[in-house]
């Protein structure tokens, strides 16, 4: 999304993460190689605000959707 967004300034991502600590993290800023690659979300990891919950504690699709609202920050577009 930051690649290709024409304002990539402008962009915000929350995430509600209901994975254990074992699978992929959302933010991985390693497996992009920021200083080899350049890539756009290295300069801008404080656009993405995570929640991250283990399976355990998850509560489903129904409840992750309602966690992941609470990470609007005002912007003028929300999806």
């Amino acid at each position: 999304a930051f690649a290709r967004a024409d304002n990539p300034d402008r962009l915000f991502v929350g995430v509600y993460q209901q994975t254990g600590t074992w699978q992929y993290d959302c933010l991985h800023l390693e497996s992009l190689h920021c200083a080899a690659t350049g890539h756009p979300l290295c300069s801008r990891a404080w656009h993405v605000r995570i929640i991250q919950v283990s399976p355990k504690k998850a509560m489903g699709p129904t409840y992750g959707r309602m966690m992941a609202d609470k990470l609007y920050g005002g912007q003028d577009y929300y999806m």
